[in-house]
């Protein structure tokens, strides 16, 4: 996870999906369907292989939970949000924990291999 597509990803969520997120006329579930569907899938892919430190997690839970704060207008000064109830109110898990769970299917899919195979032989 390169901070090139982190910084892709917030162009794409202030740029391109702004004026979405600023709309009073489209539901916050809505808003929430397109986050998981656009963001969250240029978040995680190809996201199975690389190391997962703890600093590439945090990055990523920041970054969720700062577009999650954006579509529910939840401004700092104003009104707290713990990032614990804001998964509840969104109904989404953290990032982290669709990586973690995404590379134990990834890791479950090499292993049913065969034994000749590239990425099985990679993973000796």
């Amino acid at each position: 996870m390169g901070i090139q597509r982190l910084k892709f990803l917030q162009w794409v969520f202030k740029g391109a999906l702004g004026y979405i997120w600023k709309s009073k006329r489209i539901q916050i579930k809505t808003k929430i369907r397109l986050f998981k569907s656009n963001n969250l899938s240029l978040l995680l892919y190809g996201a199975e292989t690389p190391k997962l430190t703890r600093s590439i997690c945090k990055k990523l839970d920041i970054f969720q939970n700062k577009c999650l704060k954006r579509i529910l207008r939840i401004f700092w000064p104003t009104i707290s949000q713990t990032n614990s109830g804001l998964m509840k109110r969104t109904m989404l898990e953290p990032v982290y924990l669709l990586l973690k769970r995404r590379r134990w299917r990834w890791t479950g899919h090499v292993l049913r291999m065969i034994h000749d195979a590239i990425p099985r032989v990679a993973l000796k």
